[in-house]
């Protein structure tokens, strides 16, 4: 792939993220009164699944170079919020912590599995 074309989907990245916190923020302010929580699980999940994304659609095109990094930042991702919630400890239910903990975990190891397999192999 051509360093230029690398460059652009790296401007259109980084524009992505700055332009993710206002949109984060603007959604707060204008969720429904009757669904509190929606602003919170949609600005939860939009990271992940940009990171999800980022790493799909290299693969997809059979670069896995450069889905590589994508996978290590879901991985890191991933496992801060298993951090995150350790921290919290008690504070949260039980059951939401515990079912936290497992899909935080499981999705960390994969991802470090994954870029840790994408580095290993030979790109032809």
């Amino acid at each position: 792939m051509a360093s230029g074309v690398n460059n652009t989907f790296r401007q259109v990245g980084i524009a992505t993220g700055i332009a993710t916190g206002a949109l984060g923020a603007a959604l707060v302010d204008l969720q429904p009164p009757e669904n509190p929580a929606l602003a919170s699980l949609v600005n939860s999940a939009g990271p992940i699944l940009s990171l999800g994304v980022g790493a799909l659609v290299p693969l997809i095109r059979g670069d896995e170079r450069s889905a590589r990094p994508w996978m290590a930042g879901q991985a890191l991702a991933d496992g801060s919020d298993v951090a995150a919630t350790l921290a919290a400890g008690k504070r949260l239910p039980r059951g939401g912590a515990r079912f936290a903990l497992m899909v935080a975990g499981v999705s960390t190891a994969v991802g470090a599995g994954a870029a840790a397999a994408l580095g290993r192999r030979r790109m032809s």
